[in-house]
């Protein structure tokens, strides 16, 4: 209490902290919701907080596991970990790389990917809202994985995000990609024909990048870009 204040804890259990927080009238209707249902929940280490009313404000710690639930068109995730350190204005989060992360979006991918993230990511305030990107963060499947670099700008207006991502493949089976169709946005005769039809091959050399305001995605006026290249062998 009073005009600083501070935090040590050697652990912590987030799980309880988010649902009081969804009973608060200062957060986004949106958001609250979205815990209510979500039931995020996390375990934390070697936490310390320190700041002052109003002025500065010192967090970092590690986080042992980050988990929330897939609700509706949105996916979940569990098993994120790693170390982070930050202040009002932003984030610095560093990947434990050995411990796996689960993603499951029912919607969209349907089957759930389970992978390593080696690399880091940063958050700062910007305008209105706040950017979330990396310069280098590596991502590893069982049978796939991709160099990522670049992020997303949500700018706290309520719209969707501005994207800005470029993605190096590693050379994997063309078969991998069934498990990448967007289900819920792509026609089912579509996703059906494929699945069928894609026996055997392999991807090379695949690269992507995506930018614009996903407000205009699929950019067809010229309001963004999104690219895909690659050799396809056998």
């Amino acid at each position: 209490g009073g005009r600083e204040y501070g935090l040590l804890a050697d652990q912590v259990d987030a799980g309880p902290l988010f649902s009081v927080l969804a009973l608060s009238d200062r957060i986004d209707p949106g958001l609250r919701r979205w815990l209510l249902t979500a039931h995020p929940g996390a375990a934390l280490r070697d936490v310390v907080v320190a700041g002052r009313r109003g002025g500065a404000l010192h967090a970092s710690g590690r986080i042992d596991t980050l988990a929330f639930a897939p609700i509706g068109n949105a996916p979940g995730l569990s098993g994120l970990a790693g170390r982070f350190e930050g202040d009002a204005q932003g984030v610095h989060f560093v990947f434990d790389p050995a411990r796996p992360m689960r993603f499951d979006w029912p919607a969209g991918f349907g089957a759930a990917h389970v992978v390593r993230l080696r690399g880091s990511v940063d958050g700062w305030r910007e305008g209105a809202g706040w950017r979330v990107g990396t310069t280098a963060l590596h991502v590893a499947g069982g049978d796939f994985g991709a160099h990522l670099r670049g992020g997303l700008w949500f700018q706290g207006d309520g719209t969707r995000p501005w994207i800005d991502l470029a993605a190096e493949l590693d050379d994997t089976g063309v078969l991998v990609a069934k498990g990448f169709w967007i289900r819920h946005l792509m026609p089912s005769g579509a996703i059906h024909w494929l699945d069928g039809a894609l026996v055997a091959g392999r991807v090379e050399r695949g690269r992507a990048l995506v930018s614009g305001d996903l407000d205009d995605w699929p950019f067809n006026a010229h309001n963004g870009r999104f690219q895909a290249d690659a050799h396809i062998a056998d």
